[in-house]
C-alpha cells in the first residue's frame, strides 16, 4: 500500500483548517446581525418599561409635556397627553443603525369612580 503518507497528513490538516476557517468566518456576519437585533429589542423593551413607569407614577396628573429620556445609551422623547378621557403616552427614539424613528404608544383608560 502507501508507504510514504506524510503528504496525505499535510493535505488532511490543510483541508480541516480551511473547513474550520470557512465555518468560523461564515458565522461572524450572522452573529453581528443577532447582536444588533438583540440591542434593538433590548432598547425597545426598556423604552416601553420607562413609558409604563411614567404613566403609573403620574397618578392621574398628566399635563401635556415632552420629557427627554436616555435609555440604553439612546436618546428619546416621551410625550404624555390627554385625549378623549384617555391618557396617551408615546415614546419616540432614533436608532442610528436602523435609520428611522421608532415609537411606542400606551393608552391609560380613565379611572373608574
Amino acid at each position: 500500500m502507501l508507504r510514504n503518507n506524510k503528504g496525505f497528513a499535510l493535505l488532511d490538516a490543510l483541508y480541516s483548517l480551511s473547513l474550520m476557517l470557512f465555518i468560523t468566518l461564515s458565522l461572524f456576519p450572522v452573529l453581528q446581525i443577532v447582536f444588533t437585533k438583540q440591542y434593538e429589542l433590548e432598547t425597545r423593551r426598556k423604552m416601553a418599561v420607562h413609558l409604563h413607569k411614567e404613566l403609573v407614577q403620574r397618578d392621574g396628573v398628566f399635563p401635556s409635556e415632552e420629557v427627554e429620556v436616555n435609555v440604553n445609551g439612546v436618546h428619546g422623547s416621551l410625550l404624555l397627553e390627554t385625549e378623549q378621557n384617555q391618557v396617551k403616552g408615546c415614546v419616540t427614539w432614533n436608532l442610528s443603525e436602523k435609520g428611522g424613528d421608532e415609537h411606542i404608544c400606551f393608552y391609560l383608560p380613565p379611572k373608574r369612580e
